[in-house]
């Protein structure tokens, strides 16, 4: 039963709120935030006329009565200068709560300090005030998320008690905010604004309250919003401590937690309720009349939500009492998954924000018809699907008879989705029923690496600046999830077939069912159970288990070394020489390149960059872990002419435990090799086992 009290605190808490002004510490005039582009424009030329004549129009138009708080343009639709046809993109937005003199004055202050007291000669600029964001560039981003920047401002002062449950709060609050994001019943479009707002009494007998705030751009789909506010809220979780207050700055996006109202309006929702807010807030008196007749009728508004709780009560004990014959979605989250290594308690809301209902797959894929189906793995089948909104997506559902499972399931949708790269492959979401397992990907419409690079005729596509571009994101993803990610990240099965290829030839790394991650401190560990890929796999980790960011190294230069030949690690090559590795080092040694290059390429490429990359290749499938380098120094070496270190003749193995000629993956215990003894195998098991060929392959039947 719902108390009184607690109601009547709610009461006298939004009473205050309602007859308080914002009191944000930070003055409007100054900058928050701002970032260049370090490309630069000559000063009096073109693209400074162009410029001027994109920051006026952006002013001008935020004093008009339909600007609404928000506004995009460019060069090209305003008649800039004929002369440089280089187009320079162009918005603003205020935040959602301000009014609109306040947003205008924001706007035109902005605009006057672009470019000549911040980032005076650069293409492209972004400028954080206390209510507003001007942002231009010379490259398009509309509909795009930003990836690159997150910027964190910090409130000074830290929670002095309680700092735990305060921060878990902030972050499951901002989390709710941004699930709501996703609810096109609930969501804004067009030109209004994906904004939300909430306050949170922490403690029934306080009125002490916890305040957020999340806003996107509103070119963004509400999934491009979501995955945008997923990554802020998950830097926020890292960057600010227990800072009693902190927003994190994005291009494209914006969330802010504080224990105070730092709103320009009277907060609307309190305990677990969240207000969406949007449209043009009208003048200072407006906002005086509105704040009167909410205080006029708080009680009702109280009356409302406790009404509305029970009935929320009332209707879940209902829904979980029944049964929808498996079409509603299980909460993954709750099978046990806080004892996954990849559980992490601030990332349960987020997790369940991406669940798709089956109907809504059913739909997008003709009921998993046999025309969608684009492939067949170990995971079951693939298939491509269109979304209502026209996104593309491929969805990997699992066969009755598959041996992977739902511990392979989990991983990935734990560990993969709070993982954000333009190198990595997109997960979207998941449905998971009584029935039904199912992973919803990003659609990667040239399919995988190995279905062009080893078929003889469509590898004539792969001129060796794709290949080099391949060779570059792969290392960029590796590097990223190895040093970069919130938890280091070892991908255990990196392959040609798990290196997906969108329209651009741009490699996206995939299929995560056997990664796992790693303590910030931690290097290596072990395992008492073998899978993987033959030919891939280190050999430390084959003959002891041993597993650590080298064994992706080892695995990643297999994969140049393939990249460059176009032929496969298993496959004899030249008739005597056994394995891709040694043929390499034949070549390498004998200064006979062009002989390991793939014939297909002809002579149509750079020798310099084709002999770097093969000398890389061999440094990476060293026999000794110290002398591979990391993935950092490997981007770093294909981007820079420092010498290398020499490699040495590098050792294939091809005698397994439990292999068999023909057989492209592996699952073998093999703890009762002697070597074996010699290492502990108390280490939690950090590749779990897996069977065959997954979905990111996409085989073709």
């Amino acid at each position: 039963m719902i108390k009184i009290v607690p109601s009547i605190l709610l009461l006298l808490a939004l009473s205050s709120l309602i007859l308080n002004v914002s009191h944000d510490i930070f003055p409007d005039a100054k900058v928050v935030r701002h970032l260049c582009s370090n490309t630069s424009f000559d000063h009096k030329s073109s693209y400074e006329d162009n410029l001027i004549t994109l920051l006026s129009t952006l002013s001008s138009n935020s004093k008009q009565s339909t600007s609404n708080g928000y506004y995009a343009t460019n060069t090209s639709s305003l008649g800039g200068s004929p002369i440089n046809p280089e187009i320079i993109y162009g918005a603003y937005i205020c935040r959602g709560d301000v009014l609109s003199k306040e947003c205008s004055d924001c706007v035109s202050l902005a605009t006057k300090n672009l470019p000549p007291s911040q980032c005076p000669t650069d293409k492209g600029a972004v400028i954080w005030y206390n209510k507003c964001m001007v942002r231009y560039s010379n490259i398009s981003f509309l509909g795009i998320v930003d990836e690159t920047f997150q910027l964190p401002f910090k409130n000074p002062e830290n929670v002095t008690s309680d700092a735990h449950a305060y921060m878990v709060q902030a972050g499951d609050d901002l989390q709710s905010l941004a699930k709501q994001m996703s609810n096109p019943n609930s969501t804004m479009t067009g030109d209004k604004r994906y904004f939300g707002t909430q306050v949170h009494q922490l403690k029934e007998d306080s009125i002490v309250s916890l305040y957020t705030m999340v806003q996107c751009t509103p070119d963004l789909a509400p999934g491009d919003c979501v995955r945008c506010l997923q990554i802020i809220i998950n830097e926020i979780q890292t960057s600010c401590g227990i800072s009693k207050g902190c927003r994190m700055l994005n291009p494209s996006c914006y969330a802010r937690y504080e224990g105070y109202s730092f709103s320009e309006l009277p907060p609307t929702s309190f305990g677990n309720s969240s207000t969406l807010s949007t449209g043009n807030r009208g003048t200072s008196h407006e906002s005086l009349m509105l704040k009167i007749a909410l205080g006029g009728v708080v009680l009702v508004l109280v009356i409302l939500v406790v009404v509305f709780i029970v009935r929320h009560i009332m209707k879940e004990r209902r829904s979980s009492r029944s049964n929808d014959a498996g079409r509603g979605n299980i909460d993954v989250l709750g099978m046990n998954a806080s004892q996954h290594p990849n559980f992490d308690n601030g990332y349960v809301t987020s997790i369940q924000s991406l669940q798709y209902d089956l109907a809504t797959l059913e739909v997008a894929t003709n009921s998993f018809s046999d025309d969608n189906k684009i492939g067949e793995g170990g995971f079951g089948g693939v298939y491509k699907g269109t979304l209502q909104n026209g996104v593309e997506i491929a969805v990997k559902r699992l066969s009755k008879g598959s041996n992977q499972g739902l511990e392979q399931f989990k991983n990935e949708v734990l560990l993969v989705a709070k993982h954000q790269h333009r190198n990595l492959v997109k997960l979207l979401g998941f449905c998971l029923t009584s029935n039904e397992m199912l992973l919803v990907y990003e659609f990667a419409c040239n399919k995988s690496l190995d279905l062009i690079l080893f078929d003889s005729n469509r590898r004539r596509r792969l001129d060796w600046p794709a290949r080099y571009k391949i060779i570059n994101g792969i290392a960029r993803g590796l590097s990223y999830l190895h040093e970069d990610s919130r938890r280091r990240i070892i991908h255990c099965d990196l392959k040609a077939s798990n290196i997906l290829l969108d329209a651009n030839m741009d490699p996206k790394i995939s299929d995560f069912g056997l990664a796992r991650n790693f303590s910030e401190n931690q290097d290596q560990a072990h395992t008492a159970r073998l899978a993987g890929t033959i030919g891939y796999m280190a050999p430390e980790y084959i003959d002891y288990g041993e597993i650590s960011t080298k064994s992706d190294v080892y695995s990643f230069g297999v994969l140049v070394l393939e990249i460059i030949s176009g032929k496969k690690i298993g496959n004899r090559h030249a008739g005597v020489i056994k394995n891709l590795l040694t043929y390499a080092w034949k070549h390498w040694n004998e200064d006979t390149i062009e002989r390991f290059v793939d014939e297909y390429m002809e002579d149509a490429y750079n020798s310099e960059e084709v002999k770097r990359c093969i000398y890389l290749g061999l440094l990476c499938v060293q026999s000794e872990t110290e002398q591979r380098p990391s993935m950092i120094k490997v981007v770093s070496y294909l981007n820079s002419n420092v010498d290398l270190p020499a490699p040495q003749q590098p050792t294939f193995v091809s005698s397994i435990v439990g292999f068999s000629p023909g057989a492209s993956e592996l699952q073998s215990d093999w703890s009762h090799k002697s070597k074996a003894s010699t290492r502990s195998m108390s280490q939690t098991n950090l590749c779990t086992e897996r069977s065959s060929q997954s979905f990111p392959g996409l085989e073709e039947t």
